[in-house]
């Protein structure tokens, strides 16, 4: 799929990128203070980069953070030094030696070191949070000199230079995060303390500091003046929690916002074109599924391999892409990231294929479940006109499905 943001007289291709990077473009507030205002609809509790996982946290953790490797932007195709230097890797592919870059300094003015890396790492893993599975493979994690990483897997993982792009992996203050009550010890999931601290503001070396976040209203970042690399353009960036996308596409049509994250396909038409207003579209990593419980106690019929798989013969996908926008997505993994298939081997709708399959798994005559959805858009796909394009297309092969917002 291929989601849509809107912006007033302001060229970019991700918004993420933009807060890093941007830099020589015309200021929609240039006053005293160049400020950038985002209509986003906020979906997040936590700011602390070892709990956090969610397009909020993401998009704060790429303008106040960084990570050791990063992509190139609008690509995934390769793995780009940032914090680190260079790398290399045994010959079973389990060790991976990183040097960092020389002259890397945190917001507060500290200098970045191998221990900051390790500690961050180890901290996330400890503390078990939402993310904590993109650590599954790190056994262990060294710093033998001030500039140097030795990062030990418990096997071969070739996703593992990919994983610590993600902001997960933002390397933070060690010394800022233990004075706050964080700890990367092995019972940190119990005992560390620092998350209040880390939801006002943040440690890491990126372009951008937190200056606040009130949940659910919005955050502001500020310019670092420490930041080791280009200057970016913005002094603030002030990202408003909007959940409805068409009081989005309001805030920008009137001024009151400069971009807005979480538009539908619908919403992009009616604007595009309109005076003063430009669409931007790429591509996205973010995953809209359709899940079903694995439980038999709880899912009943859903919980079969054979019921799921006749389900994904019974949707239609075309249809799907009709109120998304983009393309029939291949597979889970997007589009461009290792191990995604190609766009021919995309699922197709195939009724009699879904039919025979539920009267081999004894449901010939089909059942009765529950489709349960959150009532709101984000981003950029309204959970409620999909629950409803998905409905009708289940009776079609004996499924009858009550809503569930």
């Amino acid at each position: 799929m291929s989601p849509t943001s809107i912006s007033r007289r302001l060229t970019f291709l991700f918004l993420i990128v933009l807060l890093a990077a941007l830099a020589g473009q015309t200021a929609l507030h240039a006053q005293d203070e160049r400020v950038l205002v985002v209509a986003h609809a906020e979906f997040t509790d936590s700011l602390d980069p070892a709990r956090a996982f969610s397009t909020t946290a993401f998009l704060v953790h790429k303008a106040a953070y960084q990570t050791l490797v990063t992509f190139p932007a609008g690509s995934t195709d390769s793995i780009e030094p940032l914090l680190a230097e260079s790398w290399e890797t045994n010959e079973d592919g389990t060790v991976y030696t990183f040097t960092l870059r020389d002259g890397v300094a945190f917001a507060n003015g500290d200098p970045l070191t191998a221990e900051d890396v390790a500690f961050t790492f180890n901290r996330l893993k400890h503390i078990r949070g939402n993310p904590s599975f993109l650590a599954e493979t790190i056994a262990s994690v060294e710093a033998p000199d001030e500039r140097t990483v030795v990062l030990t897997l418990t096997q071969p993982d070739p996703t593992i230079l990919a994983k610590l792009v993600n902001t997960t992996f933002s390397i933070t203050n060690a010394d800022q995060i233990r004075a706050e009550g964080g700890t990367d010890a092995e019972d940190a999931a119990e005992t560390d303390a620092a998350e209040a601290f880390l939801n006002s503001t943040s440690v890491g070396t990126g372009p951008y500091i937190l200056e606040s976040w009130e949940q659910q209203t919005r955050t502001v970042l500020v310019r670092n003046e420490n930041y080791w690399g280009e200057p970016p353009y913005f002094d603030r960036v002030i990202i408003n929690n909007i959940p409805e996308s068409a009081s989005q596409a309001v805030a920008v049509q009137s001024g009151e916002a400069d971009i807005a994250t979480d538009l539908t396909p619908d919403q992009v038409a009616g604007l595009e074109g309109s005076e003063g207003v430009s669409v931007y579209r790429g591509p996205t990593s973010n995953l809209h599924f359709l899940t079903m419980n694995q439980d038999p106690e709880i899912g009943g019929p859903l919980a079969d391999p054979t019921v799921q798989l006749a389900i994904r013969y019974a949707l239609d996908y075309e249809g799907y892409v009709d109120i998304w926008g983009g393309v029939t997505p291949p597979s889970i993994i997007p589009i461009g990231f290792l191990g995604a298939l190609p766009q021919e081997r995309a699922f197709t709708r195939d009724l009699d294929r879904a039919r025979e399959l539920l009267a081999e798994a004894g449901y010939a005559d089909g059942f009765e479940t529950t489709l349960s959805y959150p009532a709101w858009t984000y981003p950029g796909v309204n959970w409620v006109t999909n629950a409803r394009k998905i409905r009708p297309h289940l009776p079609k092969v004996g499924i009858r499905s009550n809503l569930n917002p």
